[in-house]
């Protein structure tokens, strides 16, 4: 039985709703394709214009995420749900788009390192960030789609974006403790190298965070 986030008769905004939801994470999973794509070209390949063709890409499909956000905001102050549900879900939508925005940026930052010399230990903890990135927003469909129909699976999607958010933090400090005491780094490519893997991180830190934001839906009862 599903969770009792709509009522049995009615209430077509909510159903809208609900699905303007799924559409939003529908576009940030498809974002995962290009993310990766991206980070592969810039580490593994060194093409810089593939790397910002998928930059280009990414922005297209963060703005679509904008408009999903705002039909789902705007459906939510037009009086879908309950005060204390409709709260919550605005919460669970702006969590969603900050992993949007943190996958557009991991995009716009990859050319900076065109002509700079990257060490191999480097790019192997940067593309097991990206994928880790990937699988996170990859991740954030099903996940939600459990939730809703309140199946058994979600919470094993939930633990799978915790681990992936766990590792990410494990491989950023490898990152950090290795590159920074480097002497052969130029301090230019230590901070855009830093960027980057932050913000890789990043992508899996918000995931995590959308993934506690439907915990709590569900503990709640309200989604």
């Amino acid at each position: 039985m599903a969770l009792k986030i709509l009522p049995l008769l009615g209430r077509d905004k909510e159903k809208e709703t609900v699905e303007w939801f799924l559409k939003h994470v529908e576009i940030v999973q498809k974002m995962a394709i290009p993310l990766k794509e991206g980070v592969n070209a810039t580490f593994k390949k060194q093409d810089f214009k593939l790397a910002v063709k998928k930059a280009e890409e990414l922005n297209a499909l963060e703005k679509d995420a904008d408009n999903a956000r705002r039909s789902t905001a705007a459906l939510l102050y037009e009086g879908a749900f309950l005060p204390v549900m409709r709260s919550r879900l605005y919460d669970l939508s702006g969590r969603i788009d900050n992993v949007a925005d943190a996958i557009k940026n991991v995009g716009n930052m990859l050319h900076y390192l065109k002509n700079k010399k990257v060490p191999s230990y480097l790019t192997e903890i940067l593309i097991r960030l990206g994928d880790n990135a990937a699988k996170s927003a990859e991740l954030l469909k099903p996940t939600l789609q459990a939730l809703f129909d309140n199946t058994e699976e979600f919470q094993s999607l939930n633990e799978q974006l915790k681990d992936l958010e766990e590792k990410s933090d494990i491989y950023q400090r490898e990152m950090f403790d290795r590159m920074l005491f480097d002497k052969k780094l130029n301090p230019v490519t230590i901070q855009i190298i830093g960027w980057i893997g932050h913000t890789l991180s990043e992508v899996c830190d918000e995931a995590k965070h959308v993934s506690d934001t439907m915990n709590l839906l569900k503990i709640m009862k309200v989604a």
